[in-house]
């Protein structure tokens, strides 16, 4: 088949139209696919039914595969019937998203927050430190919306990996079921198995990057018969395989003062007659490292050098150099220079909402009369307390006129945000309590507003996940509304906070 682009341009038409940036290996599969699709149907094969088709007739993607069809038909001089169309529109909806639009779910608030709930879920249950892993957090985001669109739409999962996942990660498994309860109760619909498994990979990739994060180095001692020169060969050629820290390179003589003064763990030597008792490993091998040595060092798990750098490694040494060790934009430049290369381990904790949530962010039994007022207002105290300027409040503004229930929470509560368009400085959150409902875009009434600024779309997750907790489990919206003392709600959420630690 001659004229492959054509093949291209029709996806990307699709996909732009519903505002989704699929997966290389998604494209690739489609495109296979429609290749596939196109011999079949020239030689009179066409599908004649399918699973589903009543659900995949009545999406958006269906509608737009029907609008650049003729694109393939018009080229390659075929026709698509209904069931190949819909069989299309069957692998695009199954495609992982890299950014599915968050417009395109009238929920993505409480979407991205169960998503933070089910990391801190799996984190309890496993006893696995993932709370900070940015990319977990990714991950999940672009792999939950589909996986619940089709839980949600009883849409079967292709290409299982069940069978293989319960073999070699059971625990994981069970851990990932265990937390996706969270879920199942925001969807009313049991998670199936196969999705489960599919999840679980990316809890399964976060537990590997724990453990290729930094550990201690183990010491070694190399002891050499030849000679200065000898001996920093043998070095140079174990630093270029191995992450590990040569203290010294020595002659057989000074051994037993190097192993009185310092912590090793595993001394290298060249000498073939090496008469000295510890009970520290030696590893007799040859100066020139040949395949034999290469495998004696293999049974000892010396951690591979992978050329990654530590960023706390690069800001211990430029400390001297800098008015404050917590410089965030050299942080962010280093980050977004050095991308893969660079490991963040200045892990911070993470944000409590009474720590954010300061007595100058909230403003209680105010008497505003307009929604407009009433965002303007808490955008106010961001901007006042240095977390954005005020073309922030403008886009929050901007995106509720445009985008209408994106902002709204149940229990009378709007959650006006934006994004970071290089007017936020700061995460952070303000409240406002509202002495009378103001009417929201749909004729919504809203007397709290909590309005938050994001640094980098994912540090207000944890505030946010706090938050929902606090208005499920507490009367928190009563306290607020009953009260003029912002202090008062303050010691409350620190109150929760105390007993929510203990799990009470």
């Amino acid at each position: 088949i001659d004229n492959l682009e054509t093949i291209t341009l029709f996806i990307k038409y699709v996909t732009n139209s519903f505002k989704r940036v699929i997966s290389d290996d998604d494209f690739i599969i489609l495109s296979n696919y429609l290749l596939i699709t196109i011999i079949r149907i020239k030689k009179s094969k066409s599908l004649s039914n399918g699973k589903n088709e009543n659900f995949f007739s009545n999406t958006n993607e269906f509608e737009f595969i029907n609008k650049f069809i003729p694109l393939i038909e018009n080229m390659y001089s075929i026709d698509f019937n209904k069931h190949e169309l819909l069989k299309l529109t069957d692998y695009f909806l199954g495609s992982h998203s890299y950014s599915l639009s968050k417009d395109n779910f009238n929920n993505w608030i409480e979407l991205d927050i169960l998503t933070q709930q089910l990391i801190n879920e799996f984190s309890k249950i496993s006893n696995y430190d993932i709370l900070h892993d940015s990319s977990l957090l990714d991950g999940l985001s672009n792999h939950i919306k589909p996986a619940l669109y089709r839980t949600k739409n009883k849409i079967e999962l292709e290409n299982s990996i069940l069978d293989e996942f319960l073999d070699f990660y059971p625990d994981i498994f069970d851990f990932t079921k265990k937390a996706l309860t969270l879920f199942e109760d925001f969807l009313n619909e049991k998670i199936s198995d196969e999705e489960v498994a599919f999840i679980g990979m990316h809890f399964k990739a976060a537990i590997d990057r724990i453990n290729s994060t930094k550990s201690e180095i183990k010491n070694l001692l190399i002891v050499c018969g030849f000679g200065y020169g000898t001996s920093k060969l043998l070095s140079q050629q174990i630093r270029e395989i191995y992450n590990v820290n040569i203290v010294a390179t020595i002659p057989f003589n000074q051994v037993e003062d190097y192993l009185r003064d310092n912590k090793i763990h595993m001394i290298i030597t060249t000498l073939t007659n090496f008469n000295f008792i510890t009970s520290i490993p030696i590893i007799s091998i040859k100066t020139l490292l040949n395949n034999d040595d290469l495998a004696i060092l293999e049974s000892y798990n010396l951690p591979k050098y992978n050329k990654r750098i530590f960023l706390s490694d690069i800001l211990e040494k430029l400390n001297p150099f800098l008015k404050s060790s917590n410089n965030r934009e050299l942080i962010e430049t280093l980050k977004d220079t050095l991308k893969d290369v660079l490991i963040d381990d200045t892990r911070q904790p993470l944000q409590k909402l009474s720590n954010s949530l300061k007595d100058n962010l909230i403003i209680l039994n105010s008497d505003i009369s307009s929604w407009e007022e009433a965002v303007y207002t808490s955008g106010k105290l961001l901007e006042d307390n240095n977390f954005i300027d005020m073309s922030y409040t403008e886009d929050m503004i901007e995106n509720i006129r445009i985008n209408g229930l994106y902002s709204i929470l149940s229990n009378n509560i709007a959650m006006p945000h934006a994004k970071n368009n290089e007017n936020v400085f700061k995460t952070g959150i303000s409240l406002i309590v509202l002495k009378n409902p103001v009417i929201f875009p749909g004729d919504i009434p809203i007397d709290i507003i909590f309005s938050f600024s994001s640094y980098d779309g994912k540090e207000h997750l944890p505030l946010l996940t706090e938050f929902i907790e606090l208005l499920k489990k507490t009367d928190f919206i009563k306290i607020v509304k009953t009260s003029n003392n912002s202090e008062k709600v303050i010691k409350f959420i620190q109150k929760f906070e105390f007993l929510n630690y203990f799990g009470k």
